[in-house]
């Protein structure tokens, strides 16, 4: 297909995902859907384009910021789509300004048929290359990285400059994709040998003792391993973190948000030795798919697994699991357009929701039993702040250091301290923390 109709088709899709709500993978796949006549190249050439847009939106906006008024007070959507892929060529992908001209010259005598290009290029790539001189580091990192500052200027608190900027460097990068094998049904290197089979090669992942990382991204729910339930996609540090409940034989376990059920199955790979697990979450939606999964993975609701709505969860259990609904900033690999939309309200109205859920499942914990809080963000007013103020007003409940969980599957290093961290930039998976806390005996 032609540069140019491609272009078109980036500014398209870049188009949908500013005006609808919904994430934009979701709309990437049924955009292509729409799109059958697009070849596997031009797919991923526009995807990688507009997922570009998205993951260094903050930062063209800004090198944008008066452009728009110059070429166009009333600009349109796909004006500004248009000026977007431009500014990130310029940029994100350091393209000549030159090159630039002559493969959008003719879509420009469309749109502005009595202006510069080129003109327009040399101001863009002048603000681009703009050197903040005097700022802040957390505005020369937020600006560098198309990060939100107050993101930034929180992870420098925490952590230090360098740190902060391998972590929003790492975060920036395409995520891997990685499995999570049903060994309740499959070992790991057979579904390693059946995949490679298909011609997709992979490698152990180097933490989890349940992963395959796969060398390249390709269409895996096609295959009919997976139709046969013998893996689910699914990110390491999110694998780690099931580590954390290690139910003993014969275990009641609480999936006390479960979602569609990724941890759920995941939690089973855990109870080979026997137990329950109530897997619940309030929506009947993601309940639904949940079932789904299980179907596919070889189960059902049976004695093992019993799905119900958060207001059917009775009695205590052993380990009550709380994958806890968060600002989700330690998946932006996977998920860029989050750092454009999460604000320091959002974060602050996450604590507010992840602390009633610990106060409201902290009862359905026996006495010498486990509560498991678990987010995939980074932010210590989502994480470190919750598990503080929820201790202070349980006193009847302890820290567990997450090494000494760990320990038991060879894996101690990963906590440093009394608590699980995960990080692109260490550990190549996304951004999760970790607690275990137990309940007296009483």
């Amino acid at each position: 297909m032609k540069r140019t109709s491609l272009i078109g088709h980036i500014i398209e899709l870049y188009v949908l995902t500013q005006r609808n709500h919904r994430a934009p993978d979701v709309m990437a796949d049924e955009f292509f859907r729409s799109h059958r006549y697009l070849g596997s190249h031009d797919r991923r050439f526009i995807a990688e384009a507009v997922y570009g847009m998205i993951r260094y939106q903050l930062r063209l906006s800004r090198i944008l910021q008066d452009v728009f008024e110059k070429i166009h007070s009333g600009a349109s959507i796909r004006s500004r789509a248009f000026l977007t892929y431009v500014a990130y060529l310029i940029s994100v992908r350091r393209e000549n300004i030159a090159s630039i001209a002559d493969g959008l010259q003719s879509i420009w005598d469309v749109m502005y048929p009595n202006r510069s290009l080129y003109d327009l290029l040399e101001t863009i790539e002048h603000r681009a290359n703009a050197i903040q001189v005097g700022q802040p580091i957390a505005s020369q990192l937020a600006e560098r990285y198309s990060f939100p500052e107050w993101f930034v200027d929180s992870l420098i608190r925490q952590h230090g400059a360098e740190w902060t900027e391998a972590f929003l460097d790492a975060s920036n990068q395409s995520a891997p994709v990685t499995i999570r094998v049903n060994v309740n049904r499959f070992r790991v290197d057979e579904v390693q040998a059946k995949l490679r089979a298909y011609g997709i090669t992979s490698k152990r992942t180097p933490y989890s003792p349940f992963g395959l990382t796969l060398e390249k991204r390709v269409n895996l729910e096609s295959l009919p391993l997976f139709k046969e339930g013998a893996f689910e996609v699914q990110d390491e540090g999110s694998q780690l973190v099931l580590l954390l409940a290690s139910p003993l034989p014969d275990a009641r376990v609480l999936d006390a948000c479960a979602g569609t059920g990724g941890k759920t199955l995941g939690l089973l790979t855990l109870m080979t030795a026997g137990g329950t697990i109530v897997a619940t979450d309030v929506s009947q939606n993601r309940l639904s798919i949940l079932k789904r999964r299980l179907a596919r993975a070889g189960l059902s609701e049976s004695q093992c697994v019993r799905v119900s709505d958060a207001n059917g969860v009775d009695g205590v259990f052993d380990v009550v699991f709380i994958d806890a609904p968060c600002s989700g900033l330690g998946t932006v690999r996977r998920n860029p357009w989050l750092k454009n939309v999460v604000t320091e309200e959002t974060v602050n109205a996450f604590h507010r929701l992840q602390l009633s859920i610990l106060n409201e499942r902290a009862g359905n914990v026996r006495h010498g039993g486990r509560l498991v809080y678990v987010t995939c963000t980074v932010t210590p007013v989502e994480n470190e702040s919750v598990v503080e103020e929820f201790l202070s007003s349980h006193p009847e409940y302890r820290i567990v250091p997450a090494g000494d969980v760990l320990d038991g599957f060879g894996l101690r290093s990963l906590a440093a301290d009394q608590f699980l961290r995960l990080y692109p930039h260490v550990h190549s998976t996304d951004g999760f923390f970790g607690a275990v806390l137990e309940r007296d005996e009483r």
